[in-house]
């Protein structure tokens, strides 16, 4: 994925209010950075099923990019329009 498809998607700090008129219609979704438990870190924000979906975005010590316990890599797993 080239930088310039990227920064379609990332909205650096915005809060859950700020996203909500930007996120309207089933599987839209943004990336922002958010601050979470002191450290500075990326949320992936999604509508589905008429609500809006936080998850926060972790990265381990081997560089592996996941979501809760599941590993993959993210970025290219999302279907993108």
């Amino acid at each position: 994925m080239d930088q310039n498809h990227f920064d379609k998607y990332y909205h650096g700090f915005l809060t859950k209010r700020d996203i909500k008129p930007l996120l309207k219609k089933d599987g839209d979704f943004l990336i922002r950075k958010i601050d979470w438990k002191g450290a500075i870190t990326l949320s992936l924000d999604v509508y589905a099923n008429k609500e809006l979906k936080h998850f926060i975005i972790n990265q381990n010590a081997n560089g592996e990019i996941y979501i809760d316990k599941v590993k993959v890599n993210i970025f290219y797993q999302l279907q993108l329009n």
